[in-house]
């Protein structure tokens, strides 16, 4: 197997910020920042492409480890009397909440994504709904943060690494998948399907099928201008912060079935206002999970068509295999805890391979060390109220190698 000469990071990494005029490392480009890896696994030990470069399964999590160790989170907090301020080198957090937050910038991003020219919409659609690079759907008509297709001005290279908050560093992308899955992490590690949890254009053009096709059932006296006018809202508007689509994706187990999404929005959002009525009146806090109870409702309306069945809430697990020299963490709920295993104490670092998508930490052969790693391990798990369990045999890149 050949390939190209791995990107390495300089020793000088660590002081990279300390030139003011660079949004990122300079071993990045304005294109490597954004660059995705690809995964071909039909080869022996896999190979992944990256930005015109190749390495295996297990190179490749080296070069992620290499990153996270040359690129740490560098925020700063000070106390200023009662405030703490967070800071990187030349940027404190109110200049980058600034930055984030100008229209100018807003409008930068906009302009940047592509536009929609699908003829099969409305006009309004095609001119206020575009995707982001991830695949969901934002508008330029969401003013509301909490609205599904909302956008935040992104910081490709984060702003905890010392990113710069200037546009050529500036990425308009769904909010949720910003706040969440996007987080700190630089772009090469992104898990792509956690990235696409908003809104799809798929999903969109459903809905917008879905509208017209009630407009022309005139037993329901329904017109496809209200029709249009309700969709819209539902996308840019929504309920309260409280009651936000944190999940769509996952919450309409990505679902295209038109009419199966519209009774979500409409069990959603007659809830959520019923549901925001109880707090104003009682001053009660509610489940901000608006979207798993839509479902359930939506599925008690035998007169409507249905969607998934919710999910069922239960203890978030994280499931370990070790082997001689090798301690992994499989699982959904390993997001939940990804600071923590990426942080100092663990030191973990995230395999993003297709076949892989684990935390890993390799350890000396001596079985006490192992045994010390794994109760830290456990201790963490056990603050955040997430189970560990197994203890089967690791099967990393390395240790298939």
């Amino acid at each position: 197997h050949q390939h190209q000469h791995q990107h390495e990071a300089p020793a000088e990494a660590a002081r990279w910020d300390a030139n003011p005029r660079n949004a990122f490392p300079p071993e990045f480009t304005i294109v490597s920042i954004r660059a995705r890896p690809s995964f071909d696994h039909t080869i022996a030990r896999g190979r992944v492409t990256w930005h015109d470069q190749t390495f295996t399964q297990r190179e490749w999590a080296l070069q992620l480890g290499r990153w996270e160790e040359a690129y740490p989170n560098i925020v700063v907090k000070t106390q200023r009397g009662k405030t703490v301020v967070k800071s990187t080198r030349h940027e404190t957090e109110a200049q980058r909440g600034k930055a984030t937050a100008d229209p100018k910038n807003r409008l930068f991003c906009w302009e940047a994504l592509p536009r929609n020219h699908d003829s099969s919409l409305p006009k309004e659609i095609r001119e206020h709904f575009r995707e982001d690079s991830y695949g969901n759907v934002v508008s330029d008509k969401a003013t509301r943060n909490s609205g599904l297709c909302f956008f935040d001005v992104d910081h490709i290279w984060p702003w905890s690494r010392g990113g710069r908050s200037v546009q050529a560093n500036f990425e308009g992308v769904q909010w949720a998948a910003n706040r969440w899955p996007k987080s700190d992490n630089i772009v090469p590690s992104l898990d792509l399907e956690a990235m696409q949890c908003g809104l799809s254009m798929a999903q969109l053009k459903a809905l917008v099928a879905h509208a017209k096709h009630k407009a022309m059932n005139k037993s329901r006296g329904a017109n496809w201008t209200h029709n249009l006018d309700k969709l819209v809202y539902w996308l840019t508007h929504g309920p309260s912060k409280d009651h936000a689509l944190t999940n769509f994706a996952l919450d309409t187990n990505r679902t295209t079935d038109g009419a199966a999404l519209w009774s979500f929005f409409e069990a959603w959002s007659k809830r959520a206002d019923a549901a925001a009525d109880v707090d104003a009146d009682e001053g009660r806090k509610t489940d901000g999970r608006i979207g798993s109870r839509a479902l359930a409702a939506a599925a008690e309306d035998k007169t409507q068509p249905t969607v998934p069945a919710p999910r069922t809430l239960a203890q978030p697990v994280i499931h370990l295999s070790t082997n001689h020299s090798m301690v992994e963490c499989h699982g959904p709920a390993t997001y939940q805890l990804r600071a923590v295993l990426k942080g100092p104490s663990l030191g973990m670092t995230f395999d993003s391979a297709e076949d892989r998508k684990c935390w890993f930490k390799r350890v000396g052969p001596n079985a006490g060390e192992r045994e010390a790693f794994v109760h830290e391990l456990e201790l963490e798990c056990a603050k955040q109220g997430v189970a560990l369990k197994g203890t089967g045999e690791a099967k990393t890149a390395d240790a298939r190698a």
